[in-house]
């Protein structure tokens, strides 16, 4: 085994990246960096240099196409995760990883982006619907939870024994209900759109009209596609998108390291 610095795990999923970005440009599926992606995209013309992970929004009803394509003819040193082949992913979305690497720390999250209804009160009780799932799930998979201490393992328990009781559905059905929540406004047809993602924040619904326009921008040596009006996307999301958190926080994803296999092949971020 060896040890990744951060930089490192930052070349390798760039490398991926690549490879993901190029797999749906020819198969002409839509696809936006997001979050920390689309941030870095445009304070740093690349990755965050304390940020691990990279997040990319695919329109929900071209994500089935995204996962045939990628699994198709995406290369062996890389796998296309998804709890439709492994039953013990605990995430409704997809990623993608390194094969015979842990997919924890790295990883492209591919977001399913999906029509959100209009109406304020409507959203609000959808957004709930999928927080409640998002919870669960994870749960339900490992039928263990985790914590940093003993402590917070057995409250996390309890809560867990909670949901448990008053929400008895099996993992298949929270699938079908999560599904159900994807179409039931159709993302052609919304005003709003919502990248679904489990750090269930109201932030993450915005006008589908500032994903109408589209821009490529560099990130290391790929081009991404961001929205055109990144500035009210990245405003919404961060507020001063420009200004750099405290010093503590960026040493802490600094100072982030991963064991992987000797085998694995580190890339240059200047390719």
């Amino acid at each position: 085994m060896k040890t990744l610095t951060v930089e490192q795990i930052q070349a390798i999923e760039t490398s991926m990246l690549a490879t993901v970005v190029k797999i749906l440009n020819e198969n002409e599926i839509p696809y936006y960096a997001l979050f920390g992606t689309a941030l870095g995209a445009v304070r740093h013309r690349g990755t965050i240099p304390w940020d691990s992970d990279v997040d990319l929004g695919i329109p929900y009803n071209f994500l089935t196409k995204a996962l045939e394509c990628l699994r198709q003819e995406i290369s062996s040193e890389y796998v296309v995760v998804f709890h439709d082949t492994d039953k013990n992913y605990p995430y409704l979305f997809p990623r993608v990883g390194l094969a015979g690497v842990s997919h924890a720390h790295l990883h492209i999250d591919l977001f399913p982006l999906i029509g959100i209804p209009d109406d304020e009160l409507q959203r609000k009780r959808m957004f709930s619907a999928f927080k409640i799932i998002h919870k669960i799930y994870p749960m339900k998979k490992h039928k263990s939870v985790w914590g940093r201490t003993p402590f917070q393992k057995k409250i996390k328990t309890i809560l867990y024994r909670i949901l448990q009781a008053v929400y008895p559905k099996s993992i298949a059905t929270l699938e079908a209900n999560y599904e159900t929540l994807c179409n039931r406004v159709p993302f052609d047809a919304a005003s709003y759109v919502f990248a679904v993602c489990p750090d269930e924040s109201e932030q993450n619904i915005f006008p589908k009209e500032w994903l109408h326009e589209s821009i490529r921008v560099p990130y290391h040596y790929v081009e991404l596609t961001i929205p055109k009006n990144y500035e009210a996307y990245l405003t919404h999301i961060y507020g001063d998108y420009l200004k750099y958190p405290n010093k503590e926080e960026q040493e802490k994803g600094l100072g982030f390291t991963m064991e992987v296999p000797q085998h694995i092949f580190i890339p240059s971020l200047l390719a």
